[in-house]
Formats: structure tokens, sequence, C-alpha cells
């Protein structure tokens, strides 16, 4: 294909896992170049999937003219003056998610983008599951009736390993952006938004089941300063009410799912892509995708690779056509400020409403 997206990557772990492969999947794309903060690590991701520049300065990445768009895939403290550079230096930008530390800096990162007039995207690529879209696609037609409750669970291991057994990284640091909020809970503050729109109000437990953790490869325990587990309430427009409840720190967990209940039916979706729904007079609740819309085989449980394509997709369209795309910046910076809200909620022990103040 011809005009392919070149694109550079900046970070070498989840940028690796996901966006190198998910933009190497598609002919809109073509992987140019890959920074990360140790050479050694730069160089080994370029070897193994073929690209020809590699970097442990994203800046030296940034001034290349070879390089129409950069995918921010760094530790979030990183986010905020990573992007803002490379709209300084003319680029698209697609950054992970949550998109900052607080809502200050999301809103200079938005409001970088806006100035630039350059494309931009937020990386909640769980929106792109064919699975929670078809969820969409039923609300809106009014499966549910009025939605009146949504709840999020989600307990067992992340990424295969218990919360003691998972390597001290920085994940573990509040200043670095760390936290199993961020790695797994923004993602249901993104959905609900999208299904339900905007929160006006929560109240919030975080909490640190496992205070230390091992470095890897030495006898050394560090502590934990961020959250393991959480509960949170949410009320959204029109009245409909949610919860979130979550831990990486149980020994026989039972998964993840969510649920939407409404005054005519009840929606039940697994995080494997299981998708089930009643309505007033059925008996039974009965599977409602297609054979299209299923989990293909061999990708169950791991949804970011199933999903991250279709949102690159749709970054293209962005760059390509001049329109806007979702979710962006300011849905990044909306549900950042939903995170800083419960951030608050849980040191403070109180409701706290949206929007905040300044």
């Amino acid at each position: 294909m011809k005009d392919r997206i070149r694109v550079g990557v900046i970070g070498s772990s989840f940028g690796a896992e996901v966006h190198i492969p998910g933009f190497q999947s598609l002919p809109e794309y073509q992987v140019v170049g890959v920074a990360s903060g140790r050479r050694e690590r730069a160089e080994a991701t370029a070897r193994q999937f073929g690209i020809p520049f590699a970097t442990d300065d994203y800046r030296e990445l940034l001034a290349r003219s070879d390089v129409d768009m950069v995918s921010v895939a760094t530790p979030v403290y990183l986010h905020h003056p990573v992007t803002v550079d490379a709209f300084a230096a003319g680029k698209h930008v697609l950054c992970e998610k949550p998109l900052a530390l607080n809502r200050r800096q999301a809103a200079e990162m938005l409001a970088a983008a806006q100035f630039s007039r350059k494309a931009h995207m937020v990386n909640y690529e769980l929106r792109f599951l064919p699975w929670r879209q078809k969820v969409k696609e039923l609300l809106e037609a009014g499966y549910v009736g009025e939605p009146r409750m949504v709840v999020g669970e989600f307990f067992g291991p992340f990424k295969g390993m218990h919360g003691r057994d998972v390597p001290w990284d920085w994940l573990a640091v509040r200043s670095m952006g760390g936290g199993f909020f961020g790695a797994k809970g923004c993602h249901y503050v993104d959905l609900y938004r999208w299904w339900f729109g905007e929160v006006t109000g929560v109240y919030a437990t975080l909490e640190t089941k496992e205070p230390l953790r091992k470095v890897a490869g030495v006898e050394q325990w560090r502590p934990v300063e961020t959250e393991d587990c959480f509960i949170v309430m949410l009320r959204m427009e029109g009245g409909v009410q949610g919860t979130i409840c979550v831990s990486r720190v149980v020994r026989h967990g039972t998964g993840g799912r969510i649920m939407v209940y409404g005054s005519e039916g009840t929606l039940v979706l697994t995080d494997e892509g299981v998708l089930t729904g009643a309505r007033r007079g059925d008996k039974h609740q009965e599977p409602l995708l297609t054979p299209g819309q299923m989990p293909k085989a061999g990708v169950t449980g791991v949804g970011s690779q199933v999903a991250f394509p279709r949102l690159a997709r749709e970054m293209a369209r962005a760059i390509r056509e001049g329109v806007r795309v979702a979710p962006d910046l300011e849905d990044g910076l909306r549900a950042q400020e939903v995170t800083d809200a419960i951030v608050r909620s849980s040191s403070e022990r109180r409701w706290v409403g949206l929007p905040l103040e300044s």
C-alpha cells in the first residue's frame, strides 16, 4: 500500500507486546523507529520486529522527518512530556491510557493537540472489542429499556500473577503513575462514559493489600505505594448507577464480567467475550453474539491484541481524512477527571461530585 503512515513507537514493554505487532498487522502503517529508556532494550526490540531505527532518546525519534506519527507506550509519568514534545514536533499522537498523572497535565496535552491540529487518540482500545461494541449497539436499540445500573467486576491474578508474585516495578510507585486502577480500572471508566454518558459523582476506596513486592533477580523486597484492589461507586447522566469492584490479590478468582440492568432487560458480558441477555417475558438469558462477533480461537483473554488494530485503523482515518475520532485526548481528559475524583474520594472518604472544582 502506498503512502503508509510512518510511525515511531516510544516504549518497549507494552509497546512491543501490543503496539508494534498491532501496527505491523495493518497495511496502513509502517513502523520506522522505536525508542526506549535503555538503548539495549530499544535495539533488541528493533531486531525482533525488523525496525530500522532504535534509540534511547525519544527526542531523536521526534526529530526524524520520516516519522509521521508517534505511539506513546511509556510509563504514565512520561506521557505528558513526550506527548507535548511530539505535538510541538508536528507529529500525530496516539497515547496510552491513563492519559496523564492528573487532569492538569491532561488538559495541557489536549491544548497542545488542539494547537498543533494533528490527529490524536488515547488508547482505550477495549472499546473496540466487538462484544463491547455489541453492548453499545443493544443499549442504543433499547434492549434493556431505561438503563438503571451497571456492575463491573474483576477478581483474579493479573497477567497470570498473584499480587505478591508480581515483580516490583514502576507500577508500584505513585509518582510514576502506577497502581492497578490505572492498569485496569480506568478502562471501566471509559467504557461507562461511552455507554451511558458523563460521570456526575463518585465514592471510592483504593487499598493496598500486599505492601511489599520482590525485585526481580535479587533477594530484595520493596514497598508498594499503589493500590492493588478498589471499590468505586459512580453516578452517571440520566441517573444510571454503577460500581467497579476489582482485586488482583485473590488466589482463586472468578475473572471479569460486566452486568447492565435496565427497566426491560439485562445484559451480562464476560471478559472472555461471552454476551448473554434477557428481556421482559424471557425465562432464561440467551447468547446475543453472531459467529462473526464471537472471540476468535486462540485469542481469548488477550483483549488488547484483538482491539488495538481496530483502534489503530480509526487513528489512520483521523490522519487521512482530518476527522475527529474517539476516544481522543478530550475523552482522555474526561476520564482523567473521573480518576482524580476517585483518588480524592478515597483519600477524603467522601462522595465527590463532577465536574471537579478548578
